[in-house]
């Protein structure tokens, strides 16, 4: 059991404290809008603002297409786990 000498014992957070694992609590559609958004906008810091040092321009870049790579892994997986509840059925 943790315990802590000034507050005593840490009670572990319950199922009801965070989602299912592996679950966000945002829809699919948010979360790839919410990419497309963070792509848009690195992608225009990278492209605009010629006093920016080339190395932060190219990290502005290489984050533009994390986001874009990340809305794309969120639509397969959704993709995949609608057809594997569809099969399912």
């Amino acid at each position: 059991m943790n315990t802590h000498p000034q507050t005593g014992p840490a009670d572990p957070p319950g199922p009801a404290s965070r989602p299912e694992q592996g679950r966000s609590r945002y829809s699919p559609a948010v979360r790839i809008v919410g990419c497309l958004l963070g792509t848009v906008w690195f992608t225009s810091l990278a492209m605009s603002g010629g006093e920016r040092p080339a190395w932060l321009r190219a990290a502005y870049a290489v984050t533009a297409l994390v986001f874009i790579t990340g809305a794309g892994a969120i639509a397969v997986a959704h993709v995949r786990q609608r057809r594997s509840g569809d099969a399912a059925r």
